[in-house]
């Protein structure tokens, strides 16, 4: 049930859109994720993160330049030891749309301009490079930058950082994306440390965990056997680290051997340094399943991994798992409101 004054701030979102005010709208709505994370609201938050990258998207399709050059909008967003480049480019006076860049920062002091130079660096090896490069900070060396990036285009760039008119409002939208990028990752990074706090108190760790790996066992077309592994870091979900292996050899249906099968493998990998080891690896399917992770670990000898069983609850509704710790006889059952 909406309330009235819920209802009354969406009225007026939807007046400020329909006057062409999506950025000052875009702006308003990255206070009220900021507002949210810091209040620990991160449904909240989550909810004003998607109206945002939803008006993002708008806007930049509803743009269409009266000229018809190729430029490329760079702008940078740099907090809490976070930086966010967006790239905002135009072909033939059309938007081509936008991508956030989140490169990573060198120990010590980095000025957004620092960021700048080393990213246009990188960026421009394997991309386009456009007649204009329109640039939000002020960086050192422009003729050198010029240069290089003349070399590439074969032909002349011109970088500029003092913009008027037309040229401004698309800075404007690409640093207001920027910031909406930015507060969307520190807001995604706040809501795992909840999580990861949360899970050390539920069962009862002494250290903070920082990775995560989860296995689960399916079965596909009724008898082909996939083991999947998901994996989790201090900024959540971790896709490239992500593994699905295709169980082979065993009798159909025992999902212990398909367990077994994936573990060694996965195991074995990371023993030779393939991925670090994670600090906890939960199992889905309880005792059952955990007692068998212990044995492929120590068969390994791997130590250091603490091992969790989740048992589904009745019906396998999420939020009714238990888990068991290592030698744990007693399950732990996770409240309902825990993150």
């Amino acid at each position: 049930m909406v309330s009235p004054e819920d209802y009354a701030v969406d009225v007026a979102d939807t007046v400020a859109f329909l006057e062409g005010r999506s950025e000052d709208l875009i702006r308003k709505k990255v206070r009220d994720m900021e507002q949210a994370s810091s209040m620990l609201e991160f449904e909240k938050a989550a909810r004003s993160r998607d109206q945002i990258e939803m008006l993002r998207k708008i806007s930049e399709q509803q743009y269409v330049s009266g000229k018809k050059g190729n430029v490329d909008v760079i702008a940078v967003e740099l907090k809490k030891g976070v930086a966010c480049v967006q790239v905002f480019m135009i072909r033939q006076g059309n938007s081509l749309g936008n991508r956030s860049f989140f490169p990573k920062l060198p120990d010590g002091h980095c000025s957004s301009a620092d960021v700048l130079e080393a990213f246009i660096g990188q960026y421009y090896a394997g991309h386009e490079v456009p007649a204009d490069v329109l640039l939000s900070e002020p960086v050192d060396n422009v003729v050198v930058m010029e240069q290089m990036l003349g070399l590439r285009r074969s032909g002349k760039v011109k970088v500029s950082h003092s913009l008027r008119g037309e040229r401004a409002r698309w800075m404007q939208m690409a640093s207001a994306n920027a910031r909406a990028a930015l507060e969307s990752t520190l807001s995604s990074k706040a809501n795992m440390q909840q999580r990861y706090e949360s899970l050390q108190k539920e069962l009862g760790l002494d250290f903070l965990p920082t990775r995560l790996e989860c296995f689960d066992i399916s079965h596909t077309q009724g008898e082909a056997t996939v083991a999947s592994c998901v994996v989790f870091n201090a900024e959540g979900p971790l896709s490239s680290d992500y593994r699905r292996f295709n169980i082979s050899n065993i009798t159909p249906g025992d999902d212990y051997a398909a367990m077994e099968q994936a573990l060694t493998r996965r195991y074995k990998r990371l023993s030779e340094g393939e991925a670090p080891m994670p600090d906890i690896l939960f199992i889905d399917g309880g005792k059952g399943q955990l007692t068998q992770a212990r044995n492929v670990l120590a068969e390994l000898q791997v130590t250091g991994v603490v091992l969790v069983g989740v048992a589904k609850g009745e019906g396998r509704k999420p939020g009714l798992e238990t888990l068991f710790v290592d030698n744990d006889r007693v399950g732990v059952n996770l409240e309902t409101h825990s993150p």
